[in-house]
């Protein structure tokens, strides 16, 4: 793995984790395996859904839904007109399930999404849809849910997106492994953020216009540190 710098790794400028074990970071990968480890103690197979991210690839998300191209969705679940919305509409539709490029946490590899492989398995024809009933009573991720409710406080990860702030929509599956995460997210600061997107990076990115028209406030629900 090459050598990244600071800058490269908080806004997703390499493609470096994508050659790692399950698309973490070493650090992150260590901590997981042991995670992993207590869960399979507790008939649990936890499994990486969605690891490192790059911001060329959030890019492509991000310019496919603001095309309309991919769907969009209310905080129900249920799917938008796009051609109904206006661009600030779709701007804040979109962020609710996904982050701006540059201002993902998976672009740190420290972050990642789990499911349970054995639930899965019991479950062959069950399309997985990462929505926060799954992992609630009666969810096929019931026990997974139960799990991380009752050991994360005693793991070095926590869930960033564990109750709504306003923000990005409740994300039960979503864990952060702190020691790394929490540094990340502290060089995230306003400045920093909208110098990113000013640069020539962004050129690509649509939307942008309307990003800087409500900056401040999306810096303060979907940005600033946790």
């Amino acid at each position: 793995m090459s050598s990244i710098s600071s800058f490269q790794r908080l806004f997703g400028l390499h493609e470096d984790f994508k050659q790692t074990p399950l698309n973490l970071s070493p650090k992150t990968f260590q901590a997981f395996t042991l995670f992993q480890n207590k869960a399979k103690d507790q008939g649990i197979d936890l499994y990486v859904a969605s690891g490192f991210r790059s911001f060329s690839r959030q890019a492509s998300i991000w310019n496919a839904k603001a095309k309309g191209e991919r769907d969009l969705i209310d905080d129900y679940g249920e799917k938008l007109d796009f051609n109904e919305l206006s661009p600030t509409q779709v701007l804040f539709s979109i962020l609710r399930w996904s982050a701006l490029p540059g201002f993902s946490r998976h672009h740190w590899g420290s972050d990642f999404d789990v499911i349970d492989q054995k639930a899965l398995a019991q479950n062959p024809d069950y399309k997985v849809e990462l929505i926060p009933s799954e992992y609630e009573a009666k969810g096929i991720f019931e026990n997974l849910g139960a799990f991380l409710s009752r050991e994360i406080s005693e793991s070095p990860f926590f869930r960033p997106y564990e109750i709504d702030r306003g923000g990005v929509a409740i994300e039960p599956w979503h864990l952060s492994y702190a020691p790394e995460a929490n540094l990340l997210s502290d060089e995230l600061t306003y400045e920093k953020a909208k110098d990113f997107i000013m640069s020539a990076h962004y050129q690509e990115i649509l939307l942008k216009e309307t990003v800087l028209e409500h900056f401040d406030e999306i810096y303060e629900r979907f940005i600033r540190p946790l």
